[in-house]
């Protein structure tokens, strides 16, 4: 988990959390499509990291925080591969990422039969 304070606060003015994935693979269940080769031999070595919320406080967006808490949460990980659920109707949070240097992979639809939502990746620095 990471989280960062504004300099002229001393209140937390958003938080990234997240976790390396299961190394069984049942993290992709539900993928539409086959799952690349490379991805899930990262998966494999536990070498995927799933971001699973990233939040900034409406009063502390456009500051540049988000990306500094997504660079420390990554940046704490040995993970080779980062990768995020986005809902496809949330253009703001998908043109985020890609200007971040996220790649679409596809879509997968969650075992709990909710909608399909985008799966977006991005290869981490060694």
């Amino acid at each position: 988990m990471a989280d960062d304070e504004d300099a002229d606060d001393d209140e937390p003015a958003g938080l990234a959390y997240g976790y390396p994935l299961h190394r069984d693979g049942s993290w992709w269940r539900g993928f539409v499509g086959v799952v690349p080769d490379e991805v899930e031999e990262l998966t494999a070595s536990g070498k995927v990291f799933a971001v699973a919320e990233l939040m900034v406080l409406p009063e502390h967006r456009r500051r540049g925080i988000g990306g500094r808490l997504m660079e420390r949460l990554l940046s704490a990980s040995d993970a080779e591969l980062a990768v995020v659920l986005l809902d496809p109707a949330d253009t703001v949070a998908r043109a985020v990422f890609r200007a971040w240097g996220w790649d679409g992979l596809g879509e997968l639809r969650p075992d709990t039969g909710d909608s399909v939502v985008q799966v977006l990746t991005r290869t981490l620095p060694d």
